[in-house]
C-alpha cells in the first residue's frame, strides 16, 4: 500500500464519521440566527393594535 491509498482511506473514514455525527446530532441554529429570530419576534406588531 502506498501513501496515496492510505490517505484516501483516512479521508473516507473522516467523511463517514462526519456523516454519522450529522445523523446523531441534528443541526442547531447559530447564535446569530437565534439573535435575528429574537429581534424579528420583538419587532413584530399585532396588526396595529
Amino acid at each position: 500500500m502506498g501513501k496515496r491509498s492510505k490517505s484516501k482511506r483516512f479521508s473516507h473514514q473522516g467523511a463517514a464519521s462526519v456523516k454519522k455525527h450529522d445523523e446523531i446530532f441534528t443541526y442547531r441554529s447559530t447564535l446569530s440566527e437565534e439573535g435575528r429570530k429574537h429581534e424579528e419576534a420583538a419587532n413584530h406588531n399585532l396588526g396595529g393594535f
